[in-house]
């Protein structure tokens, strides 16, 4: 009898001591978000504006501001204003790729890296779809049609112009004016991947949807100097940690607790203590460096092609070095390449004698000013130097629908 009695004692404290969490956990969860409470922003003295929790929790992205806070290699100290920080807001945390686009939004968002449009308060529009990418939404293929998506950084992403102007959309159109209606144009791209979050897109998203073509731009973003390598932050996604996080991320309970951590624990002033004590020994890497980069682009090649899929590889904004390598890996693949530097280079004259996109290059000249564009031919095609803006966007969809042309899609 007492031993049947500590038996059954012992199983309901074991009862106990795994329901009552649970309990806890969805008893506290209702009421945070019955409360309203913020569990997504966190606000730091560092900035002018919250930012997102997932991203001030980011190592090197702490490191990235506290090298402007501090004014890092020779530069001026610089506050990080509110218009570099208040568009992050748009996006959240996703497993395997980090992060994309919260789903279904529509907001007006500002170019930081563009004065004269923060001065004269030029914004563009930030869509989602219900899959939290600036795209159409996610349909069943239609038998016959031709499926094209693009994968890539911020200039696949269409940083800085309004989504009727990626080239995305484009390229769509020049299909449509061929009288073709069953081609559409999908973008995946999100500004900051590189070719590493550019493996788990296709893996995770892309490949699902059956492409027929597959066009890949990453680059501007493997060349950076990080902490903590693409493949060491990513790779975590793909253990029992990434799956235990990512159940957790679904509870508010644990995005407030996260939150509360941060306002007390500056990741900034970490990253800060971290670079006093390293001194000149602190280590950086690329986010993803030259072998791996190579690594990256021929798998999703080769991925693509075992899926029935056809690769084109599009440079934009990349360091020379990683330039050249995307043309290599296409020349040795087999595969189409582009690359948007040389193409827009080859049409300056002519744009500034407005024999192409008269109208989108006279909208520039309005804008930046015949001085602005007299001394700096970038602002022609690009929005930045880098990003490009209407016209190159045109230029790119041009040049993508002759190889797609001529090579049969």
């Amino acid at each position: 009898m007492g031993t049947t009695l500590r038996v059954g004692a012992f199983w309901s404290r074991l009862l106990l001591a795994v329901v009552a969490p649970g309990v806890f956990l969805i008893v506290s969860d209702v009421a945070i978000r019955i409360g309203g409470f913020d569990t997504d922003v966190v606000r730091n003295e560092n900035f002018e504006i919250g930012v997102p929790v997932w991203l001030l929790a980011d190592e090197n992205w702490a490191d990235i501001q506290r090298e402007r806070l501090d004014g890092a290699h020779g530069q001026e100290p610089r506050g990080v204003r509110a218009e570099d920080v208040e568009w992050l807001q748009s996006f959240e945390e996703a497993r395997y790729i980090r992060y994309k686009l919260k789903p279904n939004i529509s907001v007006d968002a500002n170019n930081p890296f563009n004065n004269i449009e923060l001065q004269k308060g030029i914004t563009f529009k930030l869509s989602s779809n219900s899959d939290g990418f600036r795209t159409k939404e996610f349909e069943l293929k239609v038998p016959g049609a031709t499926r094209i998506v693009s994968i890539g950084d911020s200039s696949t992403f269409g940083w800085g112009v309004d989504p009727e102007y990626t080239f995305q959309e484009l390229l769509e159109q020049r299909f449509r004016r061929g009288r073709d209606d069953g081609t559409e144009v999908l973008n995946l791209g999100i500004s900051g991947h590189d070719s590493r979050h550019g493996l788990a897109i296709y893996e995770h998203y892309a490949k699902d949807l059956e492409p027929d073509v597959l066009i890949v731009s990453y680059g501007a973003n493997d060349a950076r100097f990080v902490l903590t390598a693409t493949d060491e932050v990513l790779d975590q996604d793909d253990t029992w940690r990434g799956t235990v996080r990512d159940v957790l991320y679904r509870f508010a309970t644990f995005r407030l607790m996260r939150r509360l951590i941060l306002r007390v624990y500056d990741p900034i002033e970490m990253v800060r203590m971290r670079a006093e004590a390293e001194g000149e020994s602190r280590a950086l890497v690329r986010a993803v460096d030259r072998d791996s980069y190579e690594k990256n682009l021929r798998t999703i090649v080769r991925g693509a092609r075992e899926a029935g899929t056809r690769a084109v590889l599009l440079a934009v904004c990349n360091e020379p070095y990683y330039t050249r390598m995307m043309q290599y890996v296409a020349s040795t693949e087999g595969v189409p390449f582009l690359d948007a530097k040389e193409l827009f280079g080859r049409h300056i004259d002519d744009l500034r004698g407005h024999l192409l996109y008269a109208d989108e290059v006279r909208y520039y000249e309005a804008l930046y000013g015949p001085e602005v564009m007299s001394r700096e031919n970038s602002y022609y095609v690009t929005t930045d130097g880098c990003h490009p803006g209407r016209v190159g966007h045109n230029l790119i969809a041009d040049a993508l629908f002759e190889v797609l042309q001529e090579s049969g899609s």
